[in-house]
């Protein structure tokens, strides 16, 4: 069976963690951020794309989702995905 990831062999960039964090937590009323970054990484990696852990983009897409009115920072370190 032939992996049909769109972003397999890419390196993880803030829009894919942008794509993965709505894909995976749409509808999310609270959640811990460090949970976010680990579930993104680690579904990413499975699919086949690429991770640098020094720069796993996560904090820049829930900000970039916050401005597009997706996210809310509930408190530090905790969101909401809408």
């Amino acid at each position: 069976m032939q992996n049909r990831y769109k972003h397999q062999g890419q390196y993880q960039t803030p829009l894919i963690a942008e794509e993965l964090i709505l894909t995976l937590f749409a509808g999310t009323p609270e959640i811990k951020r460090g949970d976010v970054k680990k579930a993104v990484l680690e579904f990413h990696r499975s699919q086949g794309g690429l991770v640098n852990e020094k720069s796993p983009y996560t904090t820049t897409a829930l900000r970039m989702l916050e401005r597009k009115g997706l996210a809310q920072q509930l408190r530090h370190g905790y969101w909401r995905i809408f």
